[in-house]
């Protein structure tokens, strides 16, 4: 989605690259998914 988004290529670049991508992962699917899910009261 940040490649196609004017002037956001950069954040693409940065955390979806061979380096980042596991850790920005593991980071989106332990706290983000899980503060979205507690914010809409589905657990």
């Amino acid at each position: 989605m940040w490649q196609i988004t004017p002037g956001e290529g950069w954040l693409a670049s940065l955390f979806g690259n061979r380096l980042t991508l596991p850790v920005t992962r593991f980071f989106y699917d332990r706290y983000v998914l899980f503060a979205w899910n507690r914010l809409k009261e589905h657990w």
